[in-house]
């Protein structure tokens, strides 16, 4: 945007949308110290060196290629020689750490003393594993060469051009081609990222929760199915307990009544009452005068069968017959 008036305007609302994002990314807490410096900052590198950045200008196409792409290029050339060196480490101290613990494991067959050694070094091996994982150095290494591969083609393609034909056109495609690199360079980060979200994604989260919530339930529904057994089975063994001492202190109940009244006082007693209500029935006919009428009453139809079947004038006389009495029914 060299020369255009409203680059300003065009930077600040760049800088609004860099400023939210941010704002995003931290959060919602954008807790940061103010910067107390001047604008335009010094120099991007020490003023005491020629090819630093000066800050704030318009660059022509060379200044571009010396201040942003080639210095690019150097520091992922210096930086994927550290990665490897780095991960070089790290692979023979896996290594290492696997053959000693091999090593261990095979002599503590003899001596039983080695196997805290043999821990040790297991453990010492997991955490390299863990250190490398965290590291990512390999998508680092893999990153960093795609960069410098394709920072040398622009390089390559930008010194292969004479004076005379680097022009706008040549400059602007070389700053869109770098700025593109570079920008991919964040988005593989950003996409692994996201690869390892989806390998826990909030389905497989939600997933384990429910399993773990079903489990409970079922443990629960296990543990009240057998409380419910456990009181029904006392219940019943209590119920059958209660009905046999109940049966049996009935059956003493029922001998010992049996017992009282076969015992001859018991005897003597129902005789007594049965000849003390004959006496009192015999009394009350005599008070009532129906004895003698009775007695010829039954003389006289002793041969008659009183039932169903008994005609009706038979009936009839027989109860004119009875004898009246003006006594209270009964």
């Amino acid at each position: 945007m060299q020369g255009n008036p409203g680059r300003r305007e065009w930077l600040e609302k760049r800088l609004a949308k860099i400023q939210r994002s941010i704002y995003r990314g931290m959060n919602g807490e954008l807790v940061m110290e103010a910067y107390k410096g001047v604008v335009p900052p010094p120099p991007r590198f020490d003023s005491k060196y020629p090819n630093s950045d000066p800050g704030f200008k318009d660059l022509t196409g060379d200044e571009y290629f010396k201040y942003r792409l080639e210095n690019e290029l150097n520091w992922h050339v210096k930086k994927i020689n550290q990665k490897q060196r780095e991960r070089t480490r790290l692979q023979v101290l896996i290594l290492l750490s696997g053959a000693a613990g091999a090593f261990l494991a095979a002599l503590s067959s003899t001596n039983s003393t080695l196997a805290l050694w043999v821990a040790l070094t297991a453990s010492i091996t997991t955490t390299l594993l863990g250190w490398q994982e965290l590291k990512n150095l390999d998508l680092v290494v893999r990153n960093y060469s795609k960069v410098i591969m394709e920072l040398s083609i622009i390089s390559d393609h930008w010194k292969n051009l004479e004076a005379e034909e680097r022009t706008k056109t040549e400059v602007y495609r070389m700053v869109n081609s770098t700025e593109d690199v570079l920008w991919s360079r964040n988005v593989e980060y950003i996409k692994a990222m996201q690869e390892a979200l989806k390998e826990s994604s909030p389905d497989e989260e939600a997933s384990l929760i429910n399993r773990v919530i079903q489990e409970q339930r079922e443990s629960d529904r296990r543990l009240r199915k057998g409380m419910e057994d456990a009181v029904v089975g006392y219940t019943a063994e209590s119920m059958k307990e209660a009905a046999d001492s109940l049966t049996e202190k009935f059956e003493e109940a029922l001998g010992t009544l049996a017992e009282e009244a076969a015992s001859d006082v018991v005897q003597a007693e129902l005789a007594a009452m049965k000849d003390a209500l004959r006496e009192f029935t015999e009394n009350i006919a005599e008070r009532l005068g129906l004895s003698s009428s009775l007695e010829e009453i039954a003389g006289e139809y002793k041969d008659v069968e009183i039932s169903g079947n008994t005609p009706r004038p038979v009936l009839n006389n027989l109860l004119a017959r009875y004898p009246k009495t003006t006594e209270a029914k009964g």
